[in-house]
């Protein structure tokens, strides 16, 4: 993997922000294990200066403005959090990078990728960090459905193609609406696909995370998986649906008190 585990906080529109929690880091003695992980979301529409959805508008920068939420410090990775219909993902990537060439890499939200559209924008950005999110869309074509949570051979199946394209995959049936994920559940489902060696995948999760559900939340996947990354955005917005700062700040203190607490927890092997 090209980075170690992260926490991430997916919204920022404005540079202030991204500070402010990078000042937060010391204060709640966020974790050396662990990068933050700075999520700006884009998409064709937005790189195309089409009208976005009222309850999304909020937490996209526009297109020029993404370079600027980049601040050099090597507590952080930046991640553009993809989505797009069209068939050419590897070169909407590309525009991205070129109005943005400092971020670390891209988050696709995307249900299973186009692997020749990976490899592709591989040959040309080798060092980037590739995430791919497992929504729930990606989960059901796999036959991981809502009533089968554990059905996980799909995904080992289909994460074969994906070898060598791929660093990090993040379960998230929420989609950034803030609705909670079975930690139970999710912990098997990490377990049984990090059980797949061959794959060298990092693991993350999201879904419904704040400071009061984080600990309870993350702690089952932890234990079974101590390399997890998590990332949270619905729960931590405010008035008019923009990322309030506050609530990221005291969902990083209590991300970090869960590693803490992992420190005094047997892990189950």
């Amino acid at each position: 993997m090209k980075t170690r585990p992260y926490i991430g906080v997916t919204g920022f529109t404005r540079r202030v922000e991204v500070v402010q929690l990078l000042n937060h880091l010391t204060a709640c003695e966020f974790p050396a294990t662990r990068r933050l992980m700075v999520g700006i979301l884009v998409s064709s529409k937005s790189m195309q200066g089409e009208a976005l959805k009222p309850e999304w508008a909020a937490q996209y920068p526009e297109p020029t403005a993404i370079a600027g939420l980049i601040v050099p410090d090597r507590r952080a990775i930046y991640l553009a959090h993809y989505n797009t219909k069209s068939l050419e993902l590897a070169d909407e990537l590309c525009r991205v990078l070129e109005l943005a060439p400092e971020l670390d890499g891209f988050q696709l939200n995307v249900s299973w990728p186009h692997p020749g559209q990976l490899e592709k924008f591989r040959k040309l950005y080798p060092d980037k960090l590739m995430v791919v999110q497992l929504g729930s869309k990606a989960l059901a074509a796999v036959g991981c459905s809502e009533d089968e949570p554990r059905n996980v051979s799909g995904i080992r199946n289909r994460l074969a193609i994906y070898v060598g394209l791929v660093d990090h995959l993040l379960l998230d049936r929420s989609g950034g609406l803030g609705h909670a994920f079975d930690p139970l559940a999710a912990a098997e489902t990490i377990s049984a696909v990090n059980a797949e060696a061959d794959f060298q995948i990092g693991m993350g999760i999201g879904g419904g995370l704040s400071c009061q559900t984080v600990g309870t939340q993350i702690m089952p996947c932890l234990r079974v998986y101590p390399e997890l990354s998590w990332d949270a955005q619905g729960k931590l917005l405010g008035e008019g649906g923009h990322l309030d700062i506050d609530l990221a700040a005291s969902y990083l203190t209590a991300s970090a008190q869960a590693l803490r607490d992992l420190d005094r927890v047997t892990p189950i092997v």
